[in-house]
């Protein structure tokens, strides 16, 4: 910190800078030793557990083992939390604790960034052979996935950015948008090799790469947009996700096409193979439903209906969030946190801080005479301290901290007074009595004893809580407040209150998310507007391009709201990343549409036209978007599992909203000029 301030207050000072990258160098080399010592150590411990289980569900005795195991651990493992049964016939050994989380957290990055990528190159792949029923273009597309993942990668690398749980997904994030462009491309091809045959295989791959490259740039660049409003955040991972994920799908744009058009070209031309298409009616019906002026009503009901349930249930949202509900029940985080959880006081933290304000006019310990009192104050002031009047207030709220619901474990100096009133022969330590106990240690043991729960420098006394995070009845916000409330009350004026500790930490950090995701989604609409007006030069066209990507992430946050869902770390990040993704398909529709419509005259014919060409690259990407969301399901964190089935939904609604309600409001609202249109008549009917 000293050396960042030092940076701040000289921007052009070499050294500052120089130190501060070798502090923070030799800072992360020990971090990274220390994980790996606390990771074997962990292995070690869980070895021994998984032999005690097994020795005490076979009726094996082993509490000699188990002892003779345990020396062998290092001790340095001490700070996870074990709990060592009575009874080693019939009990289990649970562990838990911050290192353990910490070691399983780690671990689980590490298989997803492996699951994720893995399992959506292998589901994409069989979709693509299933879209195209040629191995051509399955090598094609993970070949340019493969690379583009790859020069992201390693340009994280050298750059320093650290993987998260969060940033984890961007692997699977960029396979799915790399794979959106590069099937475009293919589709655009195989249209053209069926409209041009004549043409040489150059020429088709310039046509396909010079119609793809306006509607795929402007749709890369809605979704960095979606992306970059990430960087709005105030938490470190989540600005890191928005940051990898605009630079990784910039890769993703430019080695696409470049690989794309390089590859294609030196290949011979090669007949399409159009039985999907032929057999596969989706497009075709969605068409027809637009077409028909009933059916159109009934889609403009079922938006309007739809509008108003998600405002509904998105004003019963809330942002809550349960660490041990992050992990499925059958990992050692979830077993470790729910035992110490119901038996052993609390898992989450929480520190109280009672600072005494100053009274000029306190009066002095009225235990003591004059005579005795200038004596003390002349040797030590500090005993006079421990007065009625704040041991008072830490009987006081010692005592409601332990009657509070859904909190747990209490440590404080009122602990120690209880063990000096039972060596006191059941009389309580008096002020007196204290200020002799503090005058009579020494400075280590004040350091060791009192340090923890007081601090008479300033005037302070601390009170250590944890929390019962698994009952399903805690509102973590809602606690706070009445928690800050009551205690107010309990202490008076003469005192205030400060509460901090891993939960106040972490409620306060989703609101700020809440609230700068927020502000950011205002930001990522009006910058899609503004783009959207800018590509399709026309007011109407943009509104409703914003209006189709709008409802459908209501329609989803709604039933967040009414199914009881609680916004997390992850889930809040749905709306500016599904926009992000989402705009594409009406960033594609609409652009062909407007091709279509200036060919044809005539809405309906660009509408049908439009369903029979990018109508099916749409259904693709959409369906590999389905896919690379849907592998996160197989992640042992549920916010990870909710974001990507809550994600996939949003990206549904949005393909329905682009095939279905997108070309029905074109149609109904007529964005081609009247003359136009009436010229476009006259020519027909002649």
């Amino acid at each position: 910190t000293a050396l960042e301030n030092t940076l701040k207050n000289s921007e052009n000072n070499a050294t500052a800078k120089t130190l501060l990258k070798e502090q923070r160098a030799a800072f992360k080399a020990y971090r990274d030793e220390l994980r790996i010592a606390e990771h074997e150590q962990i292995a070690q411990i869980r070895q021994v557990i998984a032999k005690y289980n097994q020795n005490s569900q076979n009726g094996i005795p082993h509490q000699d083992e188990f002892s003779n195991s345990q020396s062998r651990i290092p001790h340095q493992a001490s700070n996870s939390q074990t709990r060592i049964p009575h009874q080693a016939s019939s009990s289990q050994l649970f562990l838990g604790g911050i290192n353990m989380i910490a070691d399983d957290m780690i671990a689980f990055v590490r298989s997803d960034l492996v699951t994720y990528g893995l399992a959506t190159l292998l589901l994409c792949s069989l979709c693509l052979f299933v879209y195209y029923l040629q191995l051509l273009y399955v090598f094609l597309a993970i070949f340019i996935c493969l690379v583009c993942v790859g020069a992201a990668s390693g340009l994280f690398g050298l750059l320093g950015f650290e993987i998260t749980v969060i940033s984890s997904n961007y692997i699977a994030l960029q396979l799915i948008i790399t794979l959106s462009v590069v099937i475009h491309l293919i589709n655009s091809y195989r249209e053209f090799f069926r409209k041009k045959s004549s043409f040489s295989q150059k020429a088709i791959v310039y046509l396909a790469l010079k119609e793809r490259m306006s509607p795929c740039f402007f749709a890369i660049f809605t979704t960095i947009i979606g992306f970059i409003s990430l960087v709005f955040s105030d938490i470190r991972p989540i600005i890191s996700l928005g940051v990898m994920m605009s630079a990784s799908i910039t890769l993703s744009l430019i080695f696409s096409f470049w690989l794309f058009g390089s590859i294609m070209s030196l290949l011979s031309k090669k007949s399409v193979n159009t039985a999907f298409e032929r057999y596969f009616s989706l497009t075709t019906l969605c068409a027809k439903i637009a077409l028909n002026l009933r059916a159109r009503k009934v889609v403009f009901a079922i938006s309007a209906l739809g509008l108003c349930v998600g405002l509904w249930g998105i004003s019963k949202l809330s942002v809550e969030n349960s660490f041990i509900g992050y992990f499925k029940e059958n990992t050692d985080i979830y077993k470790g946190m729910e035992l110490i959880d119901n038996k052993l006081g609390g898992t989450v933290p929480l520190d109280i801080i009672i600072s005494f304000k100053k009274d000029k006019k306190e009066p002095r310990n009225s235990s003591l005479d004059d005579e005795f009192a200038d004596e003390f104050a002349s040797s030590d002031a500090a005993q006079y301290w421990f007065n009625e009047r704040r041991m008072s207030v830490l009987k006081s709220v010692n005592e409601y901290l332990k009657n509070k619901e859904f909190i747990g474990s209490v440590s404080s100096l009122a602990d120690l007074l209880e063990v000096g009133k039972e060596l006191n022969e059941g009389r309580e330590l008096d002020a007196l009595a204290l200020a002799l106990i503090y005058s009579s240690l020494s400075g280590e043991r004040r350091e060791l004893i009192l340090t923890p729960f007081v601090s008479i420098e300033n005037d302070e006394l601390h009170f250590s809580v944890r929390t019962l995070d698994s009952d399903p009845r805690l509102k973590r916000a809602e606690f706070l407040r009445t928690l800050q409330n009551e205690l107010n009350e309990l202490v008076g004026k003469d005192a205030e209150v400060k509460i901090s500790g891993a939960m106040k930490l972490y409620t306060n950090m989703l609101d700020s998310l809440f609230s700068s995701q927020i502000n950011s989604l205002g930001f990522v609409l009006l910058a899609f507007f503004a783009t959207f007006w800018l590509i399709f030069a026309s007011l109407r066209l943009a509104i409703i391009a914003i209006c189709i990507n709008i409802l459908p992430l209501i329609c989803v946050l709604g039933a967040m709201g009414l199914a009881g869902l609680s916004l997390d770390i992850m889930s809040i990040t749905i709306g500016s990343i599904s926009l992000g993704i989402g705009v594409d398909s009406a960033i594609h529709y609409i652009y062909r549409y407007k091709r279509e419509l200036a060919h044809f005259k005539d809405s309906k014919k660009a509408i049908i036209a439009s369903h029979a060409s990018i109508g099916y690259a749409l259904y693709y990407t959409s369906f590999a978007v389905f896919i690379g969301f849907g592998v996160m399901i197989s992640s042992n964190f549920w916010p990870t599992i909710y974001f990507g089935a809550l994600t996939d939904l949003v990206m549904f609604f949005m393909l329905a909203s682009s095939l279905i309600l997108l070309p029905s409001l074109l149609l109904s609202q007529s964005v081609y000029p009247a003359n136009e249109q009436n010229k476009a008549k006259t020519t027909n009917a002649v």
